[in-house]
């Protein structure tokens, strides 16, 4: 007997094929998942490369401060200091400038400054800077 035929009684025979693979749905479905998470990465690896610039920029200008306090507590005088604006520094990198203001703390004749420095640069068509704040004593 054929498996298409029938007997008396019972059920016809039908030859169910196995499924192998995805159907084009499935495949749509995992390619949209795939997309998504693909969209996520590339997201979070730009978040994460301006991260890294923008800590790289301050811990450049904090090291650049610290080098600028030294060499302007050094190079005080017996007189007030004076303001500094837009100065650059043959230490700082191309585009780096600086303000220093000093602010006398106590009565005349000081022996103490608050020192603040601001370092500004370029990034791109924007200008950022850092600001640090010291006390300077007089030697």
């Amino acid at each position: 007997m054929s498996a298409g035929s029938r007997t008396a009684g019972s059920a016809p025979l039908i030859r169910h094929a196995r499924r192998a693979g995805f159907t084009l749905m499935e495949v749509l479905i995992a390619l949209l998942i795939l997309a998504i998470g693909v969209t996520g990465i590339f997201l979070l690896l730009g978040i994460g490369t301006k991260t890294h610039k923008r800590a790289m920029d301050q811990t450049r200008t904090a090291a650049l401060a610290v080098t600028l306090l030294a060499e302007l507590e050094q190079a005080m005088g017996a007189g007030a200091p004076a303001d500094l604006h837009d100065e650059t520094h043959p230490g700082f990198p191309d585009g780096y400038t600086y303000d220093a203001t000093f602010v006398q703390i106590g009565p005349a004749p000081a022996r103490a400054y608050g020192v603040t420095v601001r370092i500004q640069w370029r990034n791109g068509g924007r200008v950022e800077s850092e600001t640090f704040e010291t006390v300077m004593l007089r030697k």
